[in-house]
């Protein structure tokens, strides 16, 4: 699709802004750390993983975590970041074995979608 082929192009500059993102993210997280549940009750799935910020504040939090980006170049560098993410479409089938998680997250990827 259009949108893969242009978050593939976009990879290296998105990448520049990983750092202010995880700060944000890691705010919410912060402000909002009783609504997520225990780290302990199993992986987080984030779907839409871009370059692994949302990832990297939720593995920061204590989270276990997985990454999943139609991008490959997305998911790439959020693997070079030490997330667990993958390239795959979630909209056809998860590349993951029935309920490899607790949680689902998607910061930030309706966009994509259309």
């Amino acid at each position: 699709s259009r949108h893969i082929t242009l978050f593939n192009r976009i990879s290296r500059v998105y990448d520049l802004f990983f750092n202010y993102q995880v700060k944000g993210y890691g705010d919410i997280i912060t402000r909002n750390r009783g609504h997520l549940g225990d780290p302990g009750n199993g992986p987080v799935l984030d779907l839409g993983c871009g370059t692994g910020a949302f990832a990297a504040s939720l593995k920061s939090a204590g989270f276990d975590v997985l990454g999943l980006d139609g991008a490959y170049r997305m998911a790439l560098r959020a693997s070079r970041r030490g997330i667990v993410a993958v390239n795959g479409n979630a909209v056809q089938a998860l590349p993951f074995r029935d309920k490899s998680s607790e949680t689902v997250a998607a910061a930030g990827v309706a966009h994509g979608l259309a």
